[in-house]
């Protein structure tokens, strides 16, 4: 016989706080959390079983419990570090609705949403076909001056005069550990992850402008929302980008991307580079792609009488 779900439950009055005697034998009994695991609800069944003693003085309403066990019974799927669950292919927009929310607004473990909302932020998904949309919390003045604090920390390490001090790959430790470890990852972090990706694309070309496109999306950010940034890290990163082996170096290096200032530093870069024919090839690539552009640049005189006899 068919079960109908009904909407809402029929008890709408705040349940108490639970005592502490509950909320022990609740920390017991999720020691056997996995002992039901099965790969038809994978480990739904032992979360549940934990919950039970709570859920039992929380919904006084026995309907109302039968709802929530129908509902929380369905699959649950955990993980370590990063994400707390991970997407199964093939899901429907309301089964991973339904998991989504019953996390968000079920689970009183601070770790587990925290993570949970995490997995959605960082996840390159298109998450808005699920009906799900990523909300991001306004920083407070503390955290705003601990990103500071942090961003100076970084570019003081590389510097800003291309070909000195550090390259940006020196960063990749920092930059994965903000990517991994904290909700709202720094932009400067987004960015620099997403060109360590793009670098690793040598050879393969349709990730290599899944990747670029991901980064251009990314200068522009900065150059609207985080100026200075922008204006510190440009040339030194471009320079590294373009001279980086790879593919679709013109999607991520042209004059939409770029302020004018940056074409001189083109310009030195592409002659310190002339004993190098896969960098001369990659400069040469992004100024035939930007060359119709170039108009209000400062430099295009100089770019024309440096590329005249390679480029038509």
């Amino acid at each position: 016989m068919a079960y109908n779900i009904p909407e809402k439950y029929q008890d709408l009055t705040p349940a108490p706080t639970l005592d502490k005697k509950t909320l022990k034998k609740m920390v017991w009994i999720s020691c056997f959390l996995q002992a039901s695991f099965n790969y038809e609800r994978m480990k739904a069944c032992g979360w549940l079983w934990g919950m039970l003693p709570g859920l039992q003085k929380i919904h006084t309403n026995k309907e109302d419990l039968k709802l929530f066990v129908l509902l929380a019974s369905q699959i649950v799927i955990t993980g370590t570090g990063l994400n707390a669950f991970t997407q199964v292919k093939g899901w429907e927009k309301s089964d991973l609705a339904e998991l989504v929310a019953y996390f968000e607004s079920s689970t009183k473990d601070p770790f587990l949403k925290k993570s949970c909302i995490k997995y959605i932020y960082n996840n390159n998904l298109d998450w808005s076909k699920y009906g799900i949309s990523k909300t991001l919390h306004a920083k407070t003045k503390g955290e705003r001056e601990q990103d500071l604090q942090k961003i100076r920390r970084m570019l003081s390490k590389v510097g800003y005069i291309p070909y000195q001090r550090a390259t940006y790959t020196s960063l990749k430790p920092e930059v994965t550990d903000d990517i991994r470890n904290n909700n709202s990852p720094l932009l400067i972090s987004r960015l620099l992850y997403a060109v360590y990706r793009w670098q690793g694309t040598y050879g393969n070309q349709m990730k290599a402008e899944k990747c670029a496109n991901r980064v251009r999306k990314l200068l522009l950010e900065m150059r609207k929302t985080q100026t200075s940034c922008f204006n510190f890290m440009i040339p030194k990163l471009a320079l590294e980008i373009i001279e980086s082996p790879g593919h679709y170096h013109e999607v991520m290096i042209n004059t939409e991307t770029m302020p004018p200032s940056f074409w001189n530093w083109f310009l030195i870069g592409y002659n310190k580079s002339k004993e190098d024919e896969d960098k001369m090839l990659a400069y040469t690539r992004v100024y035939s792609a930007s060359k119709a552009k170039m108009s209000r640049i400062p430099a295009k005189k100089k770019m024309r009488e440096t590329f005249k006899d390679v480029v038509e």
